[in-house]
């Protein structure tokens, strides 16, 4: 299969190309010619205006609830998702049922996602069955090519956590870890301040999520584990992450990408797309989000993807889900941002998350896989529901006009693009 990039501006800076307007070549998976012209008459053309292209992007948090709730989305309709959104790659959580915390489930995902364009990256349990009381059998998974473990949303006790620590240091595991004290946070379901005081909603407080970032910290340096905070949301939460990473520690940060987007102002409507976990806090604390990604503090941005269907999101918002569906939308939406900067999102999604979940970079250079990217970073749209390919439609989003549309993806020697 041949595959001709004409005039694309290429963004990478491991490439010898980087920031250049080149045609790339890509024979059978790999990239074969980089030149500023090149004529290929059996190869099949990807044209556009100031196109782009990046490393493939990498998002590290996605509920494909495949198996268990296929209802919902399947692997399929996940990575259809994924690819649609820019992605090459996508970790899912393990929070599915059963729970991924075995062999058997790894090698499930895996052969459900064979001969997609994105690749699937399972994370395993930490604990089985999700239950924060035994280790799940880590080594095991890893063994079959897992490399991140997260017990998702549900809390982990100190000596669960410290053990896990240790135990992924004899095989270079990474432990994610969502920080709540849950016996502060309680059933709050919006930021306590504007959010709880105009709405009469059970309020989440910060100090919930600071006080459990400062815990896994030192339980990180106690114990010298390397840990991935995921959905930081907080100014303090940041300022805790920036002088631990300061002080040499081994810690890595995500933010989701709705908390880089919204404040607490958005649920003042009972939107039930926009109750999410973390809940959405004060502009002070979105804009913190955003000068720690810019300092390096947050690492990378992650889709928090998580479909529900009509029974859980068309509801009052205090009994309805946490989540929303975001795969297909996350760079749009970003983009809408009046921080929002090309290189840093780019940086942040191919390269850094690249490094977080052990996935080897592929510079754009001849020779190497083809694993890229390819967009209109100028285009708007619209979402409808017509576009959606997740199989259910909580989005914030539906209706909304984005800017800067994903041309197509490759990877696997596969070619996903729109029509």
């Amino acid at each position: 299969m041949k595959i001709l990039i004409k005039k694309a501006t290429v963004l990478d800076p491991s490439s010898n190309f980087n920031g250049k307007v080149m045609d790339i070549l890509i024979v059978d998976g790999k990239i074969d010619t980089i030149s500023s012209d090149i004529a290929e008459t059996e190869a099949k053309e990807i044209v556009g205006e100031n196109l782009i292209v990046t490393q493939g992007w990498v998002d590290l948090k996605a509920h494909f609830c495949d198996p268990g709730e296929e209802h919902k989305e399947t692997i399929d309709s996940g990575l259809d998702a994924a690819a649609f959104g820019g992605y090459t790659h996508v970790a899912v959580l393990p929070s599915t049922q059963p729970v991924v915390d075995g062999k058997s489930q790894i090698e499930y995902l895996l052969r459900k996602a064979e001969n997609h364009a994105t690749s699937i990256h399972p994370i395993g349990a930490i604990t089985e069955k999700m239950k924060g009381e035994n280790l799940a059998e880590m080594y095991d998974m890893y063994q079959h090519g897992v490399r991140l473990f997260s017990d998702d949303l549900v809390p982990l006790n100190s000596g669960i956590l410290y053990r896990a620590l240790l135990y992924a240091k004899n095989f270079n595991g990474k432990i994610i870890v969502f920080s709540r004290d849950y016996s502060l946070a309680g059933n709050g379901m919006v930021n306590e301040g504007e959010a709880s005081t105009k709405t009469g909603l059970k309020a989440d407080p910060t100090i919930a999520e600071i006080i459990q970032i400062e815990r896994n910290l030192r339980l990180a340096e106690y114990t010298d584990g390397t840990i991935h905070f995921t959905g930081i949301s907080c100014a303090e939460g940041v300022d805790l992450i920036r002088k631990a990473k300061s002080q040499g520690k081994k810690v890595t940060a995500d933010v989701h990408v709705l908390n880089l987007i919204y404040s607490e102002t958005a649920v003042l409507g009972f939107d039930s797309n926009f109750k999410i976990m973390p809940p959405l806090r004060r502009e002070s604390d979105r804009i913190a989000l955003w000068e720690g990604l810019k300092d390096g503090t947050i690492d990378t941005i992650v889709s928090d993807h998580r479909p529900f269907d009509k029974e859980e999101k068309d509801v009052e918002f205090d009994n309805a889900s946490f989540g929303c569906i975001n795969l297909q939308t996350v760079f749009s939406a970003l983009a809408t941002c009046k921080e929002f900067d090309l290189n840093l999102i780019i940086k942040a999604l191919s390269i850094q998350a690249r490094a977080i979940a052990d996935i080897p970079e592929n510079p754009i250079q001849k020779g190497n896989k083809a694993d890229l990217t390819i967009l209109s970073p100028d285009e708007k749209w619209v979402f409808t529901k017509d576009k959606i390919i997740s199989q259910t439609e909580n989005s914030p989003f539906l209706g909304k006009e984005l800017k800067g549309s994903i041309v197509g993806i490759i990877n696997n020697g596969n070619l996903a693009c729109r029509e």
